[in-house]
């Protein structure tokens, strides 16, 4: 019929899910809070009869009676078996395609944006939401480059549709570490989407790398101010600094560096055929060539990070790698300096701790459905 053609995402969804019981996408994707103003008037609901000329039912409200909310009609078995298929074929597209740093980048900055200050109001207090797939904070400067991995996670959101934006950008960072040799982190699934740009965060809550820093502060103080306004602790932030093992930096993204893309571009560590390794299995391959890395196996996730300078024991740091302002305040300042000792020299210490705080970073300002939201320990 010509309603095919009417959805605003044409025919696949009423092809897909036309007479079956549609409604985990359809709770999926409409908020519970616009079916509670609009959906009584627009006789959105649970049919009450067949054929009997009952009207629809109320549609569920964000709490209370009316099926108490879209988390009551969500299958969270069926969901996590959807989380772990999704999953694995995470793990094939990010082994074949060497894009872990981007894809942990998008997670990190999806989340990074949290304000627990406003944690009472969501989603205005930011976080891992889902936000970072709209145009309008892609184009935020600190995101610049971040459309790609929005791109590469497409087809996994047609093919999985019943996963929310906000899961499947916290799946694919989670996943990315673990395929690079990271710890795994017990990250919690079940958020909810933002609904439209509207919900964006404002720009520049997101660290910057250099100076000037915001209110003139040098970098360790910098640093303090948007962890801190996150709720992380002075070693949860040395710990989260270490996932800067994995990744580049590229004058075409952040403009910290002089080398961008191509093979032409790079250092002897980001240059195919150079007789380095970026990947943990010692593979030649590296994905798109050129840029500067914090670290020379810059697609395996370790303790490298923190293996130059910082004290007499530490060989110097290979004037190749990437150093920033932000980077050497962990070395300077002396509550952050004893956890980047400890870590330098215990590599589990910093395993453990980095998966601790990832999974604190990957559910910051997150909304899940059901309220205790969907594990897979497995």
């Amino acid at each position: 019929t010509s309603f095919l053609s009417e959805p605003p995402g044409g025919k696949r969804l009423p092809l897909k899910y036309g007479g079956t019981d549609a409604t985990e996408v359809w709770h999926s994707m409409h908020r519970a809070e616009i079916m509670q103003e609009y959906g009584a008037s627009l006789k959105i609901g649970v049919l009450a009869g067949k054929g009997s000329g009952d009207a629809p039912a109320p549609a569920a409200s964000a709490s209370g009676a009316a099926g108490a909310s879209a988390a009551s009609a969500r299958d969270v078995r069926a969901y996590a078996s959807s989380l772990r298929r999704c999953k694995a074929e995470l793990r094939e597209f990010i082994d074949d395609e060497n894009c872990h740093p981007i894809l942990v980048r998008l997670a990190w900055h999806d989340s990074g944006t949290y304000d627990q200050s406003l944690a009472s109001v969501w989603p205005a207090c930011g976080g891992a939401n889902g936000s970072i797939r709209f145009e309008k904070e892609l184009a935020h400067a600190a995101n610049a480059g971040l459309g790609k991995a929005v791109l590469y996670l497409r087809p996994f959101k047609d093919k999985f549709p019943e996963l929310s934006w906000a899961d499947l950008i916290q799946l694919a960072g989670a996943t990315a570490i673990e395929v690079a040799g990271g710890p795994k982190s017990h990250v919690r699934y079940g958020r909810v989407d933002v609904a439209s740009e509207a919900d964006c965060p404002p720009e520049g809550r997101l660290p910057s790398a250099y100076p000037p820093f915001p209110g003139g502060v040098d970098a360790a103080t910098h640093l303090r101010q948007v962890f801190h306004r996150m709720g992380f602790s002075d070693a949860e932030i040395v710990a989260l600094s270490g996932a800067h093992t994995l990744g580049r930096a590229f004058k075409e993204r952040s403009g910290v560096v002089s080398e961008g893309y191509g093979a032409k571009a790079g250092t002897r560590y980001t240059t195919p055929g150079a007789g380095t390794s970026a990947r943990a299995d010692g593979s030649p391959a590296l994905g798109m060539p050129g840029g500067r890395s914090w670290t020379k196996r810059w697609l395996a996730f370790d303790g490298s990070y923190f293996a130059g300078g910082g004290d007499g024991n530490l060989p110097p740091r290979d004037s190749e790698l990437l150093w920033m302002p932000t980077d050497s305040a962990l070395e300077t300042d002396a509550a952050f300096r004893q956890a980047y000792l400890r870590y330098a020299h215990d590599e589990r210490a910093f395993m453990a701790d980095f998966a601790s705080a990832h999974a604190k970073l990957a559910e910051l300002g997150s909304r899940f459905d059901p309220p205790e939201g969907v594990r897979l320990d497995d």
